[in-house]
């Protein structure tokens, strides 16, 4: 996929310049053919920084920091012409059959314990994933980190910093925000704080010079993209712990049903692709 090649070339040629903590750049380089890089960066641990819990879900302060951290990333890069010519290698996020097959094999492995709301999910990504990776591109461009859950965050004092770049992108901001609150914010707290959480990310969004939606339009944007976290946590899920603990990856996958069924973003993807109601799981 060339991820690691992408993420090199972020820190040497875009990290300095965001409006968000990011570790420091110090060197990097990658082959002509992307399968080689190396990067150089500052030791967080050494300058004081620490890492939150993903197990406890995070904490109200540290989800309002990095909500307002996306939102001047995002509004930085709004609609931007840069896109087009220098950077124009940002490309929106890439769509294979990987996913559709690992949302499979999940539900193959731990399905049968698994609620009704992941095997709506399951079905329409599994039979229709091209069309939800369109659908989840659709909407004002910006600069996304592209893979913004608990893990891939730290603490800088009061301040939520953002690390591995490796799934920089392009694509409508409201996807960072429903990617973190999908399947990494403690459930109860992301039930009791979504509302006024999307709202704080409008208001600097607009306090930083974008075009904020409306609160409707964001909302309903939030339902639908939290399909992008929900993908996400099961594909983590469903390799054991090639990329995460078996632990993480339960976890982030059962917050992540919780949020698909609270925002009935099944129902909400049917309707935007033209089809028909689930029909509930096919007998064995």
């Amino acid at each position: 996929t060339g991820m690691g090649a992408r993420e090199a070339r972020f820190y040497r040629e875009l990290a300095r310049e965001l409006p968000v903590r990011v570790p420091r750049p110090l060197w990097s380089r990658w082959t002509a053919d992307r399968r080689g890089y190396i990067m150089l960066l500052e030791d967080l641990a050494s300058s004081g920084c620490t890492f939150p819990d993903f197990q406890a879900g995070g904490d109200l302060a540290f989800a309002r920091s990095a909500i307002e951290g996306l939102a001047r990333l995002h509004a930085a890069y709004w609609q931007s012409p840069r896109f087009a010519a220098d950077p124009s290698w940002i490309k929106p996020q890439i769509h294979s059959e990987l996913g559709p097959q690992l949302v499979a094999t999940g539900g193959a492995s731990f399905g049968a314990e698994q609620p009704d709301a992941f095997h709506d999910v399951a079905e329409v990504y599994a039979q229709h994933g091209a069309a939800v990776a369109k659908l989840l591109e659709a909407g004002p461009q910006t600069l996304l980190h592209g893979d913004s859950h608990l893990g891939n965050l730290f603490r800088d004092g009061g301040t939520a910093g953002f690390l591995d770049w490796a799934c920089v992108s392009r694509g409508p901001g409201l996807r960072d925000v429903a990617y973190l609150l999908c399947a990494s914010i403690d459930t109860e707290l992301r039930r009791l704080e979504q509302r006024a959480l999307i709202q704080r990310y409008l208001e600097v969004l607009a306090e930083a010079g974008a075009p904020a939606p409306s609160f409707d339009e964001a909302w309903r944007a939030y339902r639908l993209l939290a399909g992008s976290g929900w993908v996400a946590a099961v594909a983590t899920y469903a390799v054991g712990d090639r990329m995460q603990s078996v632990a993480v990856g339960r976890r982030a996958t059962a917050r992540a049903n919780a949020t698909v069924a609270d925002l009935e973003t099944a129902s909400l993807l049917r309707e935007e692709l033209g089809l028909p109601p689930w029909q509930g799981r096919k007998s064995e």
